[in-house]
């Protein structure tokens, strides 16, 4: 389960750790919990009086695309595609001389 912080706060209980909106909660991210303090950071119950961190559920299944009818990312459509080889244009513009050409 993975919790994403709601408001900027500064987590009195954990040695005044400082958590900006929009980012991942706890920190480190397998950091242990206490359910009740998720609880009471989720819900109006804190210091605040809003909640700070909501729940993400995580997606069972990755697609490989956005729609749900692409097939489900297997072993070989994890890899990569190869980047395509690109040829440089020719330049137009004359080159510049160097300083043995010059003189």
């Amino acid at each position: 389960m993975k919790w994403i912080v709601e408001e900027d706060f500064t987590d009195l209980q954990d040695g005044r750790k400082i958590y900006r909106k929009g980012k991942g909660f706890p920190r480190p991210a397998n950091k242990e919990v206490d359910p009740k303090r998720l609880e009471e950071l989720a819900t109006t119950q804190n210091r605040q009086g809003v909640p700070l961190i909501r729940k993400v559920e995580e997606k069972q299944r990755a697609y490989t695309n956005t729609d749900d009818t692409a097939e489900p990312i297997t072993e070989k459509t994890k890899e990569k595609p190869k980047a395509k080889k690109t040829t440089k244009k020719a330049s137009t513009k004359p080159k510049a001389k160097s300083k043995k050409e010059q003189g």
